[in-house]
């Protein structure tokens, strides 16, 4: 079966998974906090509003992304391997360094 996308470049499949994690995100965010929200801020939707400002700059930030043509990046980014040499090195974030305090 071969996937259809529209002239703009959308795969409406993906989109319709991704509004779906985000929203099912949300909800467990104000499932999982409302209580704590409530006793130490006032407000149930405190981490869900933060939440909620967060997913919109990055879909924010992804439409920008996506519209601009990935030929600029080349003419842009003078150095492209730096970007690959972060990118592969940024599971090293969760190798636990160190060592642990207040435990």
């Amino acid at each position: 079966q071969i996937r259809r996308v529209s002239k703009m470049g959308f795969d409406w499949n993906m989109v319709l998974i991704l509004i779906f994690l985000l929203g099912f995100g949300l909800i467990m965010v104000y499932s999982a906090s409302s209580y704590v929200a409530v006793r130490d801020f006032g407000n149930p939707t405190h981490f869900f509003s933060k939440q909620a400002i967060a997913d919109l700059i990055g879909i924010v930030g992804a439409v920008v992304i996506m519209f601009v043509p990935y030929k600029l990046y080349n003419k842009v980014c003078m150095f492209p391997w730096i970007f690959y040499a972060v990118a592969l090195l940024l599971p090293l974030l969760t190798i636990p360094f160190g060592i642990s305090s207040h435990s």
